[in-house]
């Protein structure tokens, strides 16, 4: 990609940074329409409406953001703080089992001069400067390097199975997001093929494993022919094929046990109603179906804002938060919900510039963390409001309401920004 003038006014500095106030605008916007009754713009500014809440959020993360750009006059400081802040974020995931609250049956929060805090959210900026950390410091072998690889991995699974123990599993799957990052800094290819093969199994074995496991067995063939064409040497490829079928094989005959044993009832649910949505439509699977109606009948220019009737009359719970996008899709229409999504994808495409156009190996791996991060959840947000994917309970990126989320994904940019201010020092 084409290199650009680095600093703060640079031309994708600029563009990221009015994306994102966009796309905050529109979320205060929706947030407001999804809980309160009153339209006046007292109401909306008010301390005790959401909509105001979120708004003295913006104002205290953008004077910190500003202090970050001032107080920090050189890149090397997030490569310093990097380890330092990743372990904190793991001391603090620990006390959180033991100390923390429980909301919606995940032990996740913590209580800190009064405000409530979800660390999980801020351990994804704390894990991809580690990450970005490692990678820099290995930078000549990467992740072809098999140990290197494995210590990489390392950095970001410790995460995942904390939060996973607080029972917080939606939080934990963004940290798989990390995969596109790896890929990027030459991850071995086969490897690769063999994760994405694994997970085109799931979802297959979890469609139909109830009464088709024997035909599901059958894919093991198909998947172990295709690792005859990887690998160039027949030994190998034998090896290989005998291996991948192997474990593929376990794969489908643990998925029962995996269901049934370790997953928790209410994401087990949530995995069949994916399969079948109207197996439960009044109990587990009310929420999307309300869902599916909101973003159907807002047709193509929607209801107008503020005359949703799934939004005004609370048919869809948690509408201000994980579901706010079906929010926007009532009262907006196609027209409007794509244009959100046209935001989210310009924020995409100006963070992969950016992220080429890193002089320094830690900013560019920094970057790539940063779109696989919110890319992840843009794209499960919106497939779980759509009935697409399971719902996981994970936020829509700056619009979904929610200090925690809010603070940390504008860190996470504000950071990017400020490493792409100092790219100029590399040349």
């Amino acid at each position: 990609m084409r290199r650009y003038q680095a600093g703060i006014w640079s031309s994708v500095s600029k563009n990221i940074t009015i994306i994102v106030l966009l796309i905050i605008l529109m979320g205060i916007l929706n947030i407001f329409s999804a809980v309160s009754e009153d339209m006046s713009m007292s109401a909306f500014f008010s301390l005790e409406a959401n909509s105001g809440k979120q708004l003295i959020r913006l104002g205290l993360v953008s004077i910190l953001i500003f202090l970050l750009f001032i107080i920090t006059n050189r890149a090397r400081f997030f490569i310093d703080i990097a380890y330092p802040m990743y372990f904190l974020g793991i001391a603090v995931l620990l006390v959180v089992l033991f100390i923390g609250k429980e909301v919606a049956g995940a032990k996740a929060w913590i209580n800190l001069a009064g405000i409530r805090l979800q660390p999980s959210e801020f351990m994804k900026l704390f894990t991809a400067l580690a990450v970005a950390r490692f990678l820099s410091d290995h930078e000549k072998t990467e992740l072809e390097n098999w140990s290197v690889l494995i210590r990489a991995s390392f950095l970001v699974i410790l995460p995942m199975v904390l939060i996973v123990a607080q029972g917080d599993t939606g939080s934990a799957l963004v940290f798989s997001s990390f995969l596109i990052v790896f890929y990027r800094r030459n991850m071995p290819k086969l490897l690769m093929a063999w994760i994405f093969s694994m997970g085109i199994l799931f979802c297959i074995t979890i469609f139909f494993y109830k009464e088709h496991t024997p035909e599901i067995l059958l894919v093991l063939v198909a998947l172990g022919s295709l690792y005859l064409w990887v690998v160039k040497r027949t030994k190998v490829r034998i090896f290989y094929t005998i291996a991948a079928v192997s474990v593929a094989a376990l794969f489908v005959l643990s998925t029962k046990f995996i269901l049934t044993d370790i997953l928790k009832p209410h994401q087990r649910k949530r995995i069949e109603l994916l399969v079948d949505p109207s197996m439960d439509p009044l109990g587990m699977g009310w929420q999307v179906t309300q869902s599916k109606i909101a973003i159907g009948s807002g047709g193509l220019l929607g209801k107008g804002y503020f005359k949703g009737t799934q939004t005004n009359f609370q048919f869809i719970p948690d509408q201000s938060t994980d579901f706010i996008f079906c929010t926007v899709a009532e009262e907006f229409g196609f027209i409007g919900s794509m244009f959100l999504v046209l935001l989210f994808s310009l924020l995409f495409y100006f963070i992969l510039q950016m992220a080429e156009s890193q002089n320094h190996y830690f900013s560019k791996t920094y970057a790539y963390c940063v779109f696989s991060i919110l890319f992840f959840h843009f794209f499960v947000n919106v497939g779980m409001t759509m009935g697409l994917v399971p719902v996981i309970g994970i936020p829509l990126p700056l619009v979904s309401y929610g200090g925690s989320s809010l603070i940390s994904t504008l860190l996470l940019v504000g950071i990017l920004l400020k490493l792409d201010f100092h790219n100029d020092q590399y040349l």
